[in-house]
């Protein structure tokens, strides 16, 4: 789940509200009929972020297929966090057509470079809601998250 950066800290219940309407066969003739369910609350406690991630303005926008790119960032480690910053390239369900791995940062660095790599099939066009994302470890166990939405464009 990703939350706004500007969420006030503290709980939050959310619930999902769905309508619908349906047609049953009653005594053979369509009986219009509508429903509103609600879901179970889930209740969330929203924290003050532990890791700040951003992406540095120089780093390209755009990667033709078969190309290789250096995509700069900073995981900023706050308030008292000092553990390891795991970053690496995701979207939803899985990332299409190109290829990265994973950056792990340790003890005082704040910055590193993610690698990434365009397919020769990769598809044309702007990759929507590829992200970066940031993991922050406590004992080697993932505790922190952080995310940060990229532009980047897959060309010929």
């Amino acid at each position: 789940m990703s939350l706004p950066a500007t969420l006030p800290v503290g709980p939050y219940t959310i619930v999902v509200k769905a309508e619908t309407d349906a047609t049953a066969m009653v005594e053979g003739k369509p009986v219009k009929t509508s429903a509103l369910l609600f879901s179970n609350p889930v209740t969330i406690q929203v924290e003050p972020t532990r890791v700040g991630l951003g992406v540095d303005p120089r780093s390209p926008l755009k990667i033709a297929r078969g190309k290789i790119i250096q995509l700069g960032f900073t995981a900023d480690r706050r308030h008292g966090f000092i553990g390891k910053v795991h970053v690496d390239l995701t979207a939803p369900g899985e990332v299409v057509g190109l290829r990265a791995r994973g950056v792990t940062l340790v003890g005082g660095s704040d910055s590193g470079s993610l690698q990434i790599i365009a397919n020769e099939d990769a598809p044309l066009g702007r990759q929507q809601f590829l992200r970066l994302e940031a993991v922050g470890t406590v004992e080697d166990r993932p505790v922190y998250h952080a995310g940060r939405f990229i532009e980047l464009e897959i060309t010929e």
